[in-house]
C-alpha cells in the first residue's frame, strides 16, 4: 500500500487476515528509492519468478519499479521520469495498472496534467522501457484531463450553486437558498438544446443589465458557452466564445468603468483575452496579451486603489504575474513573483480589506497556502504561509482557495485535492492559524476536492466543496469558521431518475 504523506510504500502480511502485520516499509530518498515523492498509486504483478510493484510519484513526474519477492526487504529496480528515454506522458502520474499481455509485462499510467496515457514494458531484466503514449500533450485530439468546478449566483433573491461534471458533460443548477434543503432545479447537457460544452471544467457567473449569465468552459470543445440563467430552471444558450482557440484554463467576470468584461486565459499561446460582454449574445474580444506567463494555469481579478488587476499563475514555472487591465484595451504586465514557495501553484484568490489587498495562493507540490500582500502590485510581498501539518494545518495537495470576510475576520477556504478541507484564519496575515479542518465532520475523508466557493445565503456563510468522488458537492455552514457545521451534500442531478 502507498503512504503519500511520508512518500513511502508499506508491505503488509495478510496471510492471517485476522492479524495483519507489517512486513516492511520503504520511503523516498533512502536505500536507493529516489522516485517515491508523494506516491499515491501502485499495482503489483508477477514477472517471471519475481513479484514486482510499480508506483507512481506525482511530484517526481516518475514511476518506480520495486521488487517485493522478499516482502521483508523490497529492492528498488529501475525508474522512469518525464522527458527521459521516450517517456513523455508522466506529468503528474496518478493511476497505474501492471498487466501481462502475451509474453510481456506492461505498465499503463494515467498522466494527469500531461493529458495522456503512458504505456511501458517491463523487460526481462527489470528495466522500464517506453513503448507508446495515447494523446500525450495539451494539443492532442483526445483530452483525458479531468477536473470539476463550482460557482454560485444570486437570481431574483435566491442563491444557486452551479456545478460542472466533465465526465458526464453536464452542468447542474441547485437552489441553495435554504442550505438545509438544497433543491436541484435544472441540468444543462452538452449537445442538447443548443448547448456546446464538451467536458465542462469551469463556471463563471455575472449579471449584465439586470439579467444573469453563466460562462461555462468546455475542455474538449475548446470554447466558452455563454448561457442565460435568468430563469435557472430554463437556462438558454446564447453564444460560443473563443471557439477553436485552444484550451481555456479559466475565466473571470468583472466590471471595468461600469462595463462588463470576461477575462479568459488560454494555454495556447499562454494568452489573456479581454472580452466585452455588454451584449452577452455578441461578445467582443477587445484585447489579447500573448505570453502572459509560461504554461498559464489560472487567474483571478482584484479591484484595488492601483486599478483593476489580473493575477495570473503557472503550475509548471513556479511564478505569479500581475497584469493591469484598468484600460481593457491595453492590458500589460506590471510585476512578477517567483520562487520555491510558488512551486506548482494551483489557485489564487484575492481580497481588499480596508487599505490592504491580500492574495492567498495554493502550492500543490509543497502542501502550502501562501499569504501575499499585493497592496502595491508592483512590489508583491510574501507575508506568511501554512504548510502540511505544521501548526495544526492539514494541507495535502491544495487545489483551490477562496478568501472571504466572515464576521470580523478574514478566512481562506481550502480544498485539498487528495483528501480534505480546511478553513484558515488570516485576519492577522502575518500569523495565519487553523480555524478548522471540517473533513472529519463528514464521517470520513472526502476524496478529490477540486474546487471551493464561499456564498452568503439565509443570513449565514456557507462553503461549497466540489468533489470528483461521485461528483457530490459538499455543503458546509461556516458562519462560525471555528465551529463549522456539516449539512446534507448536494447529489449529482444527472444520477436522479427524474432528470434522465
Amino acid at each position: 500500500m502507498s503512504t503519500a504523506r511520508d512518500s513511502g510504500i508499506s508491505v503488509i502480511d495478510i496471510t492471517n487476515p485476522y492479524a495483519p502485520s507489517a512486513a516492511s516499509h520503504v520511503v523516498d530518498g533512502r536505500d536507493g528509492f529516489n522516485n517515491l515523492n508523494t506516491v499515491q498509486y501502485l499495482d503489483a504483478v508477477n514477472h517471471g519468478s519475481r513479484t514486482l510493484v510499480v508506483a507512481t510519484s506525482y511530484f517526481d513526474n516518475a514511476i518506480q519499479l520495486v521488487d517485493i519477492t522478499n516482502p521483508g526487504a523490497p529492492t528498488p529496480l529501475s525508474s522512469a521520469a518525464q522527458g527521459m528515454d521516450g517517456f513523455d506522458a508522466l506529468i503528474g502520474p496518478t493511476g497505474v495498472s501492471a498487466i501481462r499481455h502475451g509474453a510481456g509485462t506492461y505498465v499503463v499510467v494515467a498522466d494527469y496534467f500531461g493529458n495522456g496515457i503512458q504505456i511501458a514494458e517491463i523487460t526481462a531484466d527489470g528495466i522500464l522501457k517506453a513503448t507508446s503514449t495515447v494523446a500525450a500533450g495539451l494539443d492532442a485530439s483526445l483530452h483525458l484531463a479531468t477536473s470539476t468546478g463550482v460557482e454560485s449566483a444570486t437570481v431574483s433573491g435566491r442563491t444557486y450553486a452551479l456545478t460542472a461534471t466533465p465526465s458526464q458533460d453536464v452542468v447542474q443548477i441547485t437552489d441553495i437558498t435554504d442550505p438545509l434543503t438544497p433543491t436541484v432545479v435544472s441540468l444543462i447537457r452538452d449537445g442538447e438544446g443548443g448547448f456546446v460544452m464538451d467536458g465542462p471544467v469551469g463556471i463563471e457567473t455575472g449579471s449584465v443589465s439586470g439579467r444573469h449569465y453563466a460562462f461555462i468552459t468546455g475542455l474538449e470543445s475548446e470554447s466558452v458557452q455563454v448561457a442565460d440563467i435568468s430563469n435557472p430552471a430554463m437556462p438558454e444558450p446564447l453564444h460560443l466564445i473563443l471557439e477553436g482557440m485552444g484550451w481555456v484554463v479559466e475565466t473571470v467576470f468583472t466590471y471595468v468603468d461600469r462595463m462588463p468584461y470576461l477575462i479568459a486565459g488560454t494555454r495556447t499561446g499562454d494568452t489573456i483575452h479581454v472580452i466585452d460582454v455588454s451584449d452577452p449574445s455578441r461578445p467582443d474580444i477587445v484585447a489579447t496579451l500573448p505570453d502572459a506567463i509560461p504554461a498559464i494555469q489560472g487567474l483571478d481579478i482584484i479591484h484595488t486603489a492601483e486599478g483593476v488587476l489580473v493575477i495570473v499563475f503557472s503550475f509548471d514555472h513556479s511564478s505569479m504575474h500581475i497584469i493591469d487591465i484598468t484600460d481593457p484595451a491595453n492590458p500589460h504586465r506590471i510585476s512578477a513573483m517567483d520562487g520555491e514557495h510558488l512551486y506548482s501553484v494551483t489557485d489564487v484568490d484575492a481580497i481588499t480589506i480596508g487599505d490592504r489587498t491580500l492574495a492567498a495562493a495554493s502550492s500543490y507540490r509543497t502542501d502550502t497556502v501562501l499569504v501575499v500582500d499585493i497592496t502595491d502590485p508592483r512590489d508583491p510581498v510574501l507575508l506568511s504561509s501554512g504548510q502540511g501539518r505544521d501548526g495544526g494545518h492539514d494541507l495535502h495537495g491544495p487545489e483551490s482557495v477562496q478568501v472571504a470576510a466572515i464576521g470580523d475576520g478574514v478566512f481562506v477556504a481550502i480544498s485539498n485535492g487528495n483528501d480534505s478541507m480546511q478553513l484558515m484564519d488570516i485576519t492577522d496575515p502575518l500569523r495565519p492559524v487553523v480555524a478548522s479542518t471540517p473533513g472529519i465532520l463528514f464521517g470520513s475523508t472526502v476524496y478529490g476536492i477540486t474546487d471551493v466557493e464561499i456564498v452568503s445565503a439565509d443570513s449565514g456563510t456557507y462553503v461549497l466543496f466540489q468533489t470528483i468522488d461521485e461528483n457530490v458537492t459538499v455543503l458546509l455552514d461556516a458562519t462560525d469558521p471555528y465551529e463549522p457545521v456539516a449539512l446534507s451534500p448536494i447529489p449529482p442531478l444527472h444520477r436522479l431518475a427524474s432528470f434522465q
